[in-house]
């Protein structure tokens, strides 16, 4: 995977249209901690998960991270996690669910699509993943109501943008999201991104939505090992994303919902 694309502080509010200094006010108020601190901690949670899953060198990850030397890379790796990468690994994967624990939450699939780009208007909120998706979403149907869009019948996405693994619970971030026609433009707290297109690996999920990281752990600590150590799949550097195919308006039971998870692959 390519290294991280890096961005200054003046860059980032410059996008903001305010001062490098009310920018790094805003955003320490909002987010509790610098800029600096929060591209850091993200390079090192990208390289952990890199570790764990992908079963890449410290080296490669080092790199990738920025860090001139493997040992710079552990240093800060150490700082971070409380553990060297190493030792780190072996602890995770020491308490990973049995197998068959594994296959029984394992969703249905995958089958292979190529999907094309798609523009979406979407809200992100932080927290655990059993209260976040649901803020993100309530605030996602609100800001469109209040601009006189009362339904969203287009697609319907879902992005837990980070990893329970190696993110701390209260980081964790989630992108509820409606691809929209372009007249509506992003306002507010309402973003504006494109979902990449490419080849993905398509599970479907069965039940509630609950239970969709207990999919995801399957996928990434079951599936994907096996597959990639087969030769027959390699992620791309881009997030995994839940396309919901129950109606939001219709009273569908929590066992009949049914949902995609798109994994991106090469």
């Amino acid at each position: 995977m390519p290294a991280m694309t890096r961005l200054q502080l003046a860059d980032l509010a410059r996008l903001a249209g305010i001062s490098a200094f009310h920018f790094h006010r805003l955003f320490s108020s909002y987010f509790g901690e610098s800029v600096a601190a929060c591209a850091r901690r993200l390079r090192l949670e990208r390289a952990a998960r890199r570790l764990l899953i992908e079963h890449a060198s410290v080296t490669e990850v080092a790199g990738d991270a920025g860090y001139a030397t493997p040992a710079a890379f552990t240093r800060a790796f150490r700082k971070q996690f409380g553990a060297s990468p190493r030792a780190m690994v072996g602890a995770r994967l020491g308490v990973r669910p049995a197998p068959a624990v594994q296959r029984a939450d394992l969703p249905e699939g995958p089958v292979w699509r190529y999907r094309q780009p798609v523009r979406v208007l979407g809200v992100q909120r932080t927290g655990p993943y059993d209260r976040a998706p649901w803020t993100a979403w309530t605030a996602l149907f609100e800001a469109l109501a209040a601009r006189g869009v009362a339904e969203v019948s287009c697609e319907r996405i879902g992005i837990p943008v980070d990893w329970p693994e190696v993110t701390e619970d209260s980081a964790l971030r989630y992108e509820a999201c409606a691809a929209l026609p372009p007249t509506l433009p992003a306002e507010g707290e309402v973003f504006e991104r494109t979902i990449e297109g490419g080849r993905y690996a398509v599970f479907t999920h069965h039940g509630p939505y609950a239970k969709l990281p207990a999919a995801y752990e399957a996928i990434f600590w079951h599936w994907y090992p096996s597959a990639a150590q087969a030769g027959q799949v390699e992620l791309r550097d881009c997030p995994s994303f839940d396309l919901y195919l129950s109606s939001p308006y219709e009273r569908v039971a929590p066992a009949k919902l049914r949902t995609e998870i798109h994994v991106p692959v090469k």
